[in-house]
């Protein structure tokens, strides 16, 4: 069956690879059998035969010429640590990327006589076609290209295309998961993307490479439900459109107000005139915007210039410097250079690199770097399974024993998770304006889920020492603020004025409260105060059945001349119902006052309407209903609330059955002997007496009709305080208040 697939391939790709042959670059040499420098290094009688498929040119910073340095510098360390190692040959093979061909040179290089190990390809769909044969032969392929999320799946499984697939480089999904944790530092949840999902010049011949990173982007975000994006592509709108136009048509209505955190995935000169762009429109100044930019294969401190963001006009330059505060540089985490423990390294892997290309450039390939992880982790497994006596040449074999561990090189730990995957880290860069550098502030590791702090100083944001929320507040136009707000110190300085004059007024009161010995029951007094536990709702209230339909004639008292203007008791009734307008209407001009009956909370009260259709409230009287509330004696009638709602004015207080004393009086059936009246006037007394005693201080005008009587015969005092919403006019009662006002001044 194994046999039968192979001719399936080998025929199926010869029709689609031959118009490709003739793209092959001679620049690598067919075999490069790599030896230490000195000959005193004794060798097993064994060499490992190892396939790298590369692409001779393009895409640069994965071409044969910068990232072979890193698979030789592996090998050289390999002999030195090594007391007898194996010989390891290298054979290439030109991949250019292309998804016909890479699959063809790798059957090629099976034909010619199975590998030990792959290494390669780098491009995603080149990849794909080979990772694919792998499982076939029985081949272990590592690679530290890979970087679309499928290869970064669950592949554990034999059942899986993938199975003999190792990866040691970096990931979008890799990447994509440290900006989602990154936002999650800062509470950012609402994100912008802009990218080209074609060809970029940052990932040129890297097919739809920023399209995958958006793919990888959303499935980390479901995964982890940590926030939400919306996406916009570059290439959408009309093509005659410029940059600069677009740019200012993406920032306005694509990012807008809505957005303060975009992540950018374009070509340099976009990325360039949309900061310049973004400095117009104010959202550099505003400090509200942060835009995050994928610089995936950069690492360590980073030039603007060699981001390709400067250019020789130094007009625009200084604009783009301004701008660049509000950006976080995301690159590959690499360790510091500059520390004596790696410097070493990477001068090693210069002088390598020199070999192939010549440049002044002391940047380090990523890329490179994961090869050389490769054959670190691939050899160290080579010894351990020669050590077992286990067989070498089988893939499945090797694979699983690169699987779910950590291994030890040069630069630190590798972490190989158990479906072949590194687990990489990456950093997050700051400009320092100081330096005019990109400067790593912390980078995530991706083995521990954590960040680490590499700077004391923290982040630089652009609106101070906090980040800012991910969205914008007032937004580059100032739109989401009022429009008469007025400028920052102004505001400033009108608080610090309004906190002046608060704190001033809380220390002078506090001052006089410590003169006294009642600063305790003043606070509690003005708590009782705001809270007026005596305010009764309208909708609490249920009237009696024989009220409900007439709130507006019910029973009334007629009150007759000036020795009646105070009113009468709350439960004197009338046998007859009589209408507002008819009392209103009598020859002596006589006053009402109504009332009825109705139960609260499940309580049969007295309710009465006061003459008003509305109360405003003030100190006087809300100190004047909290004494009322507060008294508490048997021989006075207890003030239970009052409903100050329009149109439902009342006061609402203890229902007494036996009605007045007027009326017990005028009752010839009631047999008054001396001591039912001296009881009476027992109780008359002693209910004047706590009146005369409280701040109420009398009751300003004393008749039979005030006095009430309950069910046990015992006298109660009512109708006393809030004299002025017992009156409908102050006016025409100006000679009764005037009386009222007096006794309290006695």
């Amino acid at each position: 069956m194994i046999y039968s697939n192979r001719f399936l391939v080998f025929f199926s790709l010869l029709a689609t690879t031959c118009a490709n042959l003739s793209q092959l670059n001679l620049c690598m040499s067919s075999n490069d059998l790599v030896l230490p420098k000195d000959n005193h290094t004794i060798f097993e009688n064994l060499t490992i035969l190892v396939e790298v498929l590369l692409p001779c040119k393009k895409p640069d910073v994965l071409s044969y010429t910068q990232v072979i340095p890193g698979i030789r510098l592996g090998i050289k360390h390999y002999y030195q640590d090594h007391v007898k190692p194996c010989r390891i040959e290298l054979h290439y093979r030109d991949t250019a990327c292309n998804n016909a061909l890479a699959p063809y040179q790798a059957f090629e290089a099976y034909n010619a006589g199975p590998p030990h190990l792959i290494l390669g390809p780098v491009c995603d769909y080149a990849l794909a076609g080979a990772a694919r044969f792998v499982k076939f032969w029985n081949i272990s392929l590592i690679t530290a290209g890979g970087f679309a999320s499928a290869f970064h799946a669950a592949k554990h499984n034999f059942s899986h295309e993938f199975h003999l697939l190792t990866t040691t480089g970096l990931s979008q999904m890799g990447i994509a998961e440290a900006i989602v944790q990154f936002g999650r530092k800062f509470n950012w949840k609402n994100y912008k993307l802009i990218f080209e999902p074609e060809d970029t010049d940052k990932y040129a011949d890297m097919e739809q490479f920023c399209g995958n990173i958006l793919k990888a982007f959303t499935k980390e975000l479901q995964t982890t439900r940590l926030g939400s994006y919306t996406a916009f592509s570059w290439n959408d709108g009309s093509i005659d459109e410029s940059i600069k136009d677009k740019a200012r048509r993406v920032l306005q209505k694509e990012v807008g107000n809505n957005y303060a955190i975009i992540l950018l995935c374009l070509s340099k000169n976009i990325t360039r005139e949309l900061l310049l762009v973004a400095e117009e429109l104010n959202m550099i100044d505003s400090g509200e915007y942060i835009f995050i930019d994928i610089e995936m294969f950069k690492s360590q401190k980073q030039d603007p210039r060699r981001l390709g963001l400067l250019t020789s006009d130094e007009a625009s330059n200084f604009r783009i410097k301004k701008s660049l505060q509000s950006v976080v540089l995301v690159t590959a985490f690499l360790p510091d250079k500059t520390n004596s423990t790696f410097s070493h390294f990477f001068e090693e892997l210069y002088n390598e690199t020199a070999k192939e290309v010549e440049s002044n450039s002391q940047e380090v390939n990523p890329v490179a770097i994961g090869f050389y992880d490769a054959i670190t982790i691939y050899t160290q497994v080579i010894n351990e399974m020669r050590n077992d006596l286990e067989d070498i040449t089988n893939g499945f074999y090797v694979t699983n024993r690169l699987k779910n561990r950590t291994f030890y090189g040069r630069l630190g730990p590798i972490f190989i998770d158990k479906d072949g995957n590194r687990e990489t880290d990456y950093s997050f860069l700051n400009y320092n304006p100081e330096t005019e550098l990109f400067e790593p502030i912390i980078h995530f590791n991706g083995t521990t889920k954590s960040f680490i702090s590499h700077d004391s100083r923290g982040w630089r944001w652009p609106n101070g020492d906090d980040a800012p929320p991910d969205t914008p507040t007032c937004g580059f136009d100032n739109s989401k603020c009022a429009a008469t707000s007025l400028p920052r110190y102004i505001v400033a300085i009108i608080s610090l004025v309004i906190a002046f004059c608060v704190f001033g007024t809380i220390a002078l009161f506090i001052y006089s409260g410590l003169q006294s010995d009642n600063l305790s029951r003043r606070f509690k007094r003005e708590a009782q105060l705001v809270s007026m536990t005596w305010k009764i709702m309208w909708k609490d209230i249920a009237l009696t059945t024989s009220r409900k339909n007439c709130w507006n004639s019910e029973s009334r008292i007629t009150l007759m001349g000036k020795n009646n203007l105070r009113g009468g008791s709350f439960f004197e009734t009338q046998s007859t119902f009589m209408s507002t307008t008819a009392l209103q209407n009598e020859e002596n001009n006589s006053r009402t006052v109504t009332f009825s009956n109705a139960f609260y909370k499940g309580n049969l009260v007295a309710l009465k309407k006061l003459p008003v259709t509305k109360i405003e409230l003030n100190r006087p009287l809300l100190l004047e209903m909290k004494i009322l509330k507060d008294l508490q004696c048997d021989h006075v009638v207890r003030f239970i609330g009052a409903c100050i709602e329009p149109s439902h004015c009342c006061l609402i207080t203890e229902f007494c059955a036996k009605k007045s004393l007027q009326h017990i009086l005028e009752n010839e059936e009631i047999n008054l002997d001396w001591t039912f009246r001296t009881s009476l006037m027992t109780d008359i007394v002693k209910g004047m007496h706590y009146l005369h005693n409280t701040d109420l201080k009398s009751h300003g005008h004393l008749t039979s009709s005030n006095c009430v009587v309950d069910s046990r015969f015992v006298l109660k005092i009512s109708d006393f305080g809030l004299p002025y919403l017992r009156y409908e006019k102050a006016k025409e009662d100006e000679e009764n208040l005037e009386m009222y006002n007096k006794s309290n001044s006695y």
